[in-house]
């Protein structure tokens, strides 16, 4: 056996037909095998893309969530209270809310916001002949969605005129460009409050 071993190498056109076989054989078993990988390979990759289609769909929703706060007075015994609810589908994390009161309606001591927030007065406003002193508000507690929060109360005897509002927050401000009427309603369920 070993003699002819020796034979053929030392011989190789004898064999030369063999040689070639064997090498074709396992040129043939390679090329299979790198075949074999590039499929694993190419199902992979067509995994991690559906992957990372998901993954930029479930972006695209997340990023396309907006804050929408809508402020609204509810009249009390002798004050009003406003609040700002979260109408949009992200938490607004930290806003701020004007608004706007007729100045003779707005002694010293007529209004008040939560603990929490800080409230400065601001330049005065002059709308329709009428003079408005700008009231503006910092929350800095979180207002998730759905969910609503006092802000601010004034007196009752100031409600019978028109007062203004505009929230401001991460995604914008609402109304979009100008001071709009604060809503005044008469009653709201007390269970919804999140003070």
């Amino acid at each position: 056996m070993l003699q002819q071993l020796l034979y053929s190498l030392s011989h190789p056109n004898d064999y030369a037909g063999l040689w070639s076989l064997d090498l074709s054989i396992i040129t043939l078993l390679v090329v299979f095998f790198q075949l074999r990988v590039m499929l694993n390979q190419s199902r992979m990759m067509k995994q991690q893309n559906e992957i990372v289609i998901a993954q930029d769909k479930t972006n695209r929703e997340i990023l396309g969530r907006r804050v929408k706060l809508r402020m609204f007075g509810v009249n009390g015994p002798n004050e009003v209270r406003v609040f700002c609810v979260n109408e949009g589908e992200k938490t607004a994390l930290n806003y701020f809310w004007h608004l706007a009161l007729p100045k003779e309606s707005l002694g010293g001591h007529n209004f008040k916001g939560p603990a929490n927030s800080t409230i400065h007065m601001a330049d005065d406003l002059f709308l329709d002949g009428i003079a408005f002193t700008r009231v503006v508000g910092t929350v800095p507690t979180p207002l998730f969605p759905t969910r609503l929060a006092r802000v601010a109360t004034f007196h009752a005897h100031a409600s019978s005129k028109r007062v203004l509002c505009m929230t401001v927050s991460e995604d914008g401000s609402y109304p979009t460009e100008n001071m709009s009427d604060l809503e005044i309603c008469n009653s709201f369920d007390p269970l919804a409050e999140d003070t």
